[in-house]
């Protein structure tokens, strides 16, 4: 009998370091004979198929008899699992009943019944053991090779513990080929562990389609109940189309990709919304696009400074036009859906709706790249609910981290604004230096006029100065800000002037 001993990965689910599985147990009875005996149907099962693995061949089942009045069996037949039966690289002529000529088969799909006739019989004799009746040594039409015995499914087997081990790893977010390779890695080769990796999939899916049955709804709302419990703010219903969970108050908007059935979606549920896409995946596809176009890069740097740098729609219009015309491209058909559809994914369209920053995937695809790390596409309702409380558990731990390390370092003071002193005492390290940028560029900005519109309104002017774009262009930004201290309301309107190389000038006006 032969032995792996090995460490499972630094995890100890027993009492000992080392765990120990059994990867061979060969029968030493030897070849199978005629008149051999066991004291049971299983010994000489056992018996079988340990010799067939050690000669590097697989055992099936093929038959087995019963009495009629005692219904107990009484014999049973085992076989090589390539025969007997037909190759399917041959086929039976035919002109010929018997199958005595086999002509060539055209089909291509594999088989492993070749007609090999390795076998034996076993029968229940008079003194109650089970005895050998008929052995078969002589191999047909292929050779067996013991060494390769560890790829036969039946000998195969994924043990308990990895099941066991496998469900805690899979639940902190390791994927099962992860857990395969460290699996070999400890047995030093993937030739060792005693099953493959499609065999640790199948299993792990039949152990989850145990566990997540037609009850896996009610087993997740079981779960929210819980949570309700230990927290009063906690909010689930059955329905949530009718955004009851929100107060019946409807998001001011939403942005999403150019999915056809969410835009619908959106239309038919949330009529009143603002449906933006995202600007991102639009300027994404131009290379994929617009790949006949003829200097196809230099369109796709245009176009991402058009779409990006555009302070207002006028600017916008005109030098979306601009760029169309000097690269020919009147007639593209892509480039005329997006135009027309421009309100809804242009930056200068969209200023009017508070999106908290959120005008491209940047926040979003930060968010999908942290979950997948706890669940993927084939997590059940029921995981996903744990999954995403372990999820938000561990981002809050990491929060925590971050903060306890703000709180011993903070970053220098690089102006005598008080603003800027005040928010680096409220605010992470990274928001803060986000913070900070905006305190520096007020050096740009100088004081305009304040006027007293009434007792409680306020009109202050103040103007910067910033560049933008490639090449860079000089921007003179006038803002009038309108304050109304009784009803709380803030107006601005902005005046911008535009100097290109310092060449003529262009004036308007944006809100």
């Amino acid at each position: 009998m032969m032995w792996y001993v090995y460490p499972m990965m630094g995890i100890q689910p027993l009492p000992h370091k080392w765990m120990v599985v059994t990867v061979v147990a060969v029968e030493t009875r030897g070849t199978p004979k005629k008149g051999m005996t066991f004291d049971s149907l299983e010994a000489l099962e056992k018996f079988y198929s340990s010799y067939g693995k050690a000669c590097g061949f697989g055992v099936i089942l093929v038959g087995a008899k019963k009495d009629e009045n005692t219904n107990v069996k009484r014999w049973q037949y085992w076989h090589c699992e390539c025969g007997p039966g037909t190759s399917t690289n041959q086929v039976v002529n035919e002109g010929d009943p018997k199958g005595a000529k086999l002509q060539p088969c055209k089909r291509r799909r594999k088989s492993k019944k070749i007609g090999c006739e390795v076998g034996i019989a076993g029968y229940l004799n008079k003194d109650g053991l089970w005895e050998i009746h008929k052995v078969e040594l002589t191999y047909k039409n292929h050779v067996p090779t013991p060494s390769k015995s560890q790829f036969i499914p039946s000998y195969r087997d994924v043990p308990k513990f990895v099941l066991r081990v496998g469900k805690d790893l899979m639940d902190a977010g390791f994927k099962q080929s992860q857990m395969y390779h460290a699996l070999a890695n400890q047995m030093n080769g993937f030739e060792n562990p005693p099953f493959l990796l499609k065999d640790m999939h199948n299993v792990v899916g039949k152990e989850r389609s145990k566990e997540f049955d037609e009850t896996d709804y009610r087993v997740t709302f079981e779960y929210f109940a819980k949570m309700k419990e230990a927290n009063d703010d906690f909010f689930f219903s059955w329905r949530v189309d009718e955004l009851e969970c929100m107060g019946g108050v409807h998001p001011g908007g939403i942005i999403t990709d150019q999915s056809v059935p969410t835009a619908k979606a959106i239309q038919q549920v949330l009529s009143d919304n603002r449906h933006r896409l995202f600007v991102w995946y639009i300027i994404s596809k131009v290379l994929r696009k617009l790949l006949a176009v003829k200097k196809v890069g230099e369109v796709h740097k245009k176009m991402k400074d058009v779409v990006y740098d555009s302070l207002s729609i006028e600017e916008f219009e005109s030098r979306w036009i601009e760029l169309i015309r000097s690269f020919k491209l009147e007639g593209n058909e892509w480039l005329n859906s997006h135009w027309e559809e421009q309100s809804r994914w242009v930056p200068a369209y969209v200023k009017d709706t508070f999106c908290a920053g959120m005008s491209t995937t940047q926040r979003v695809e930060s968010i999908h790249h942290f979950f997948k790390g706890f669940m993927n596409a084939k997590t059940t309702l029921r995981e996903f609910v744990q999954k995403y409380t372990r999820a938000i558990e561990f981002r809050a731990n990491e929060e925590k981290v971050v903060t306890a390390n703000d709180d011993r370092r903070k970053t220098k003071i690089k102006s005598t604004l008080m603003v800027e002193r005040f928010f680096q005492k409220i605010y992470t390290d990274d928001k803060f230096k986000e913070v900070q940028t905006e305190c520096l560029a007020l050096i740009y900005v100088l004081p305009g006029t304040e006027v007293k519109l009434s007792e409680t309104v306020t009109e202050y002017t103040l103007i910067e100065r910033i560049q933008v774009g490639d090449p860079i262009r000089h921007v003179t930004r006038g803002l009038k800000d309108t304050v109304d201290m009784e009803k709380l309301e803030f107006n601005c309107t902005l005046n911008i002037h535009t100097e290109v190389n310092q060449g003529h000038q262009f004036v308007y006006n944006g809100s």
